[in-house]
């Protein structure tokens, strides 16, 4: 899935978290009716939907369209793949809880409705999860495969179904997986299951490169805190972050630089999640913010987001915004101007100023992101010789002297007065 070029981009790169909600007919009327169109680089999960996905070529024809897949849970049970299917036809690839009878459902799903958990270790997993999913998207004419809630990463090292093990021979073998062991899970085994997730994505990488070269990988990783998820203090610099790296075309983060719509990320996760999407850009692989915010968000963490994502911005269609509700998915971002800034190209990498503030500079105007807890002002020169504008085009808060103050854990995006009119 080569990297559609983007060097005379204005604005911000944006792509979509599913596309449910996005009306086929703005695809195909003005662009009024759909403000971010020619932004769009991406769709995570688009649907499967022929007429739909010809509009998006037709009205977007550089953005990438990818096809959703769970990548350790079948799909779901409304495509005939219930919990009664595997019981039939593969019992020993359901994964269960430690009592050796629940099914290790995800976030209290339950077998009507729920995606079965399958034990992506088998080798036989893997081939019929090719066969049968990435072999159909390719036909569909997709370009990538979107795999969610992907394990191989900081955030997802534990098992949210605390899947223990599998019954083979008809029900008469209990085996253990993942370094589980008695009744209990153990959430202290999660390396167990990173290092599963890991080698899963490899054998999927290389089957796929067999029956559907054409095809990207584009697994959802996230880095999370490592107090909260037993990994290393910084994952995106581990053997196991190269190996994801290799195998995957792109990476999408969900946490983006919200925590899933609890917080800005604190400076800590804010530098390493810097640092993973430039270790990613180096290797030629785009990574793919997603940012929700609660409902009834400012614009102070509308420029927090922009701004955050304009330090790692990358060029040549190795980056894309998401920016909207938390689990509001399946629509374009939120309506704001700022993300049709006309922030132009990036001139250079971010740097800090003393002040601690992180500064970038734009052809259409300078990005600053203070990501400690204390305020902080910084001088970008120019005062009102330079005719600063905010983030929507209107009077910047910038001092006669070229000065700029910073609230803790803010962002400024300021634009150049040509660029903004």
């Amino acid at each position: 899935m080569p990297a559609p070029s983007f060097s005379g981009l204005a604005t911000l790169p944006l792509f979509v978290t599913f596309d449910s909600h996005v009306d086929i007919r703005d695809l195909n009327g003005s662009s009024a009716a759909a403000p971010w169109r020619a932004q769009e680089v991406f769709v995570w999960g688009a649907t499967d939907n022929a007429a739909k996905m010809a509009a998006w070529r037709k009205a977007v024809p550089h953005a990438k369209l990818s096809y959703y897949m769970p990548y350790s849970r079948a799909p779901s049970a409304s495509r005939g793949f219930g919990l009664e299917f595997w019981q039939r036809e593969h019992p020993d690839w359901i994964l269960y809880r430690c009592d050796r009878k629940t099914v290790a459902f995800w976030n209290d799903e339950t077998a009507p409705t729920g995606s079965v958990p399958l034990d992506f270790t088998n080798p036989d997993v893997i081939r019929w999860q090719v066969e049968n999913q990435s072999k159909t998207a390719a036909q569909l004419g997709y370009d990538a495969m979107a795999f969610d809630n992907y394990g191989g990463g900081a955030r997802q090292g534990a098992s949210p179904g605390e899947a223990c093990g599998v019954w083979l021979r008809n029900g008469t073998q209990w085996e253990y997986r993942f370094n589980q062991s008695g009744h209990t899970f153990s959430d202290l085994q999660s390396a167990a299951v990173r290092n599963a997730s890991v080698v899963w994505l490899e054998s999927v990488r290389a089957r796929m490169a067999q029956l559907t070269p054409s095809l990207g990988i584009v697994p959802n990783l996230c880095i999370d805190e490592p107090s909260k998820s037993h990994t290393p203090a910084d994952w995106a610099k581990s053997a196991d972050a190269a190996r994801v790296m290799a195998a995957s075309t792109a990476v999408l983060s969900e946490r983006g630089f919200t925590q899933w719509g609890s917080a800005k990320v604190g400076e800590a996760e804010l530098l390493n999640e810097w640092g993973w999407i430039d270790r990613l850009a180096a290797a030629s692989k785009a990574y793919y913010s997603i940012n929700e915010v609660q409902a009834g968000v400012n614009a102070s963490w509308v420029e927090w987001v922009i701004g955050a994502f304009l330090m790692a911005m990358q060029p040549a269609g190795l980056s894309g915004l998401w920016l909207g509700g938390v689990q509001d998915y399946g629509g374009w971002s939120y309506t704001s101007r700022g993300l049709s800034a006309p922030i132009g190209a990036p001139l250079a990498g971010r740097r800090q100023l003393d002040a601690g503030v992180w500064i970038r500079n734009f052809s259409g105007g300078v990005a600053l992101v203070n990501p400690r807890p204390g305020r902080a002002t910084v001088h970008v020169g120019g005062g009102d010789a330079r005719g600063w504008r905010n983030l929507t085009g209107g009077p910047a808060s910038v001092d006669r002297s070229g000065s700029v103050e910073l609230e803790p854990a803010s962002s400024r995006v300021l634009l150049y007065a040509g660029a903004a009119a």
